[in-house]
């Protein structure tokens, strides 16, 4: 995931990542929160939260604007499966 993350943004579209290390901008989950217990409580969360994405856009896009976004996923995907 952090492949992916690194392709995307190196292509010009920034994806949060919920299970990366550290916190990112808005994105976070507790594990983040110096306040927060340990999450020995939420058992399957963790695993869940790895694989989970924000992807903060413009509420007025255009077609194009769409199209660019996917095919940049597509392809932060695809290289960052490659390795």
């Amino acid at each position: 995931m952090a492949a992916f993350v690194a392709e995307a943004a190196r292509r010009g579209v920034h994806v949060k990542w919920f299970g990366a290390p550290r916190a990112a901008g808005f994105t976070s989950t507790w594990v983040h929160w110096r306040y927060a217990d340990d999450d020995h409580r939420l058992p399957n969360a963790r695993r869940i939260m790895a694989g989970l994405c924000d992807l903060r856009i413009p509420l007025a896009l255009t077609q194009a604007d769409c199209e660019f976004i996917v095919a940049t996923i597509e392809a932060s995907l695809a290289a960052s499966r490659r390795g």
